[in-house]
């Protein structure tokens, strides 16, 4: 007799259960999940998108990691708004006003004069996350 125990892989459908099961659950991650993507691949779990805030962000992570038959899981383009308009806020002249909706980024407010719109619009489309960048500037 073998003191080795076998540990069975969990069905991915099982694994996709769980996680509908997880989004339906917490109301904030309802309001986002036409922006997060999760797919699941013998065990695997890799999730992409966008949610508002960091909440919504560290529940997801956290329930991943408990689910059972879960191998691994790559959030490497999972993002947060909230942490995303921090960023980009960094990235802009004083003057420059930040709004974002789940990856894509409005800058508004006075056009600065120290720097090009372009110039800003392409170290903002640098940002890791950003998936489209929008200009409302005032005259």
């Amino acid at each position: 007799m073998s003191d080795v125990s076998v540990t069975k892989q969990r069905p991915d459908a099982d694994i996709r259960a769980d996680i509908h099961h997880m989004e339906i659950s917490y109301p904030p991650l309802v309001n986002d999940r036409h922006q997060v993507n999760f797919e699941v691949e013998k065990g695997a779990v890799t999730v992409t998108g966008y949610v508002k805030g960091p909440p919504t962000y560290a529940y997801v992570i956290k329930q991943l990691n408990a689910i059972p038959g879960i191998k691994s899981l790559d959030h490497a383009q999972f993002y947060c708004d909230s942490d995303l308009r921090l960023d980009v806020g960094k990235a802009v002249p004083a003057g420059v006003i930040v709004m974002l909706e789940y990856g894509t980024v409005v800058l508004s407010g006075h056009a600065p004069t120290e720097t090009s719109v372009e110039s800003i619009v392409r170290q903002v489309g640098l940002i890791d996350g950003v998936r489209r960048v929008i200009t409302n500037f005032s005259a």
